[in-house]
């Protein structure tokens, strides 16, 4: 992710979802329960994930969805991504 000030990820997940930020933990919405949603705006975050503006930082999400259907994953970023062609998504469904 590209941090060049005014950037923002906004999550919206059921069940499991954390977000790490330069190998830090940002946003943790773990445990079993409906939507919830979090906002983060990076300018707030500068000490805590030790980045600064004009760098670019690993970016990693892992979800998991408990329920045995209707799983909810939203994710609005204003942020660029850079060398999204190395993304690597990976689902396992488990009955």
């Amino acid at each position: 992710i590209e941090f060049n000030g005014g950037e923002y990820l906004a999550i919206g997940a059921d069940d499991d979802f954390w977000l790490y930020i330069n190998k830090i933990l940002a946003v943790d919405l773990g445990g079993l329960h409906g939507v919830l949603r979090d906002t983060i705006y990076l300018d707030s975050l500068t000490a805590q994930l030790g980045i600064t503006p004009g760098n670019s930082y690993q970016f990693d999400m892992f979800y998991a969805e408990r329920q045995s259907n209707n799983g909810q994953l939203k994710i609005g970023t204003n942020a660029t991504l850079r060398d999204f062609k190395k993304t690597q998504f990976s689902y396992q469904i488990v009955k």
